[in-house]
């Protein structure tokens, strides 16, 4: 009996991250699972965030640029728009291995 696979959501957490967010972008739009998706809550950057997750849109499932009240705060608001089995939170200057 062949089971779907479970679908990954991935929440990353920024605020001014711009020189570390490509790479935890470019590292999680790339992963072989096809099972996932991406939500960015921006705390409302400053630096260039913005633009880069305006780049990457088409392969962000949900994100927003507003203030918020710290990580945990973004990282429940990103809660309500997950669909997935497993949740894996990320930092903005983290990224997957290859």
């Amino acid at each position: 009996m062949h089971q779907a696979k479970p679908k990954i959501s991935i929440i990353v957490v920024v605020f001014n991250g711009a020189q570390t967010l490509e790479r935890c972008l470019y590292s999680v739009v790339h992963q072989i699972y096809p099972c996932k998706e991406l939500i960015i809550m921006d705390g409302g950057s400053t630096d260039g965030s913005v633009e880069l997750l305006k780049r990457y849109d088409s392969q962000i499932k949900y994100w927003e640029s507003k203030p918020d009240r710290g990580i945990y705060h973004a990282w429940n608001k990103a809660l309500e728009h997950a669909e997935g089995e497993w949740i894996c939170f990320i930092g903005s200057d983290d990224f997957f291995f290859d």
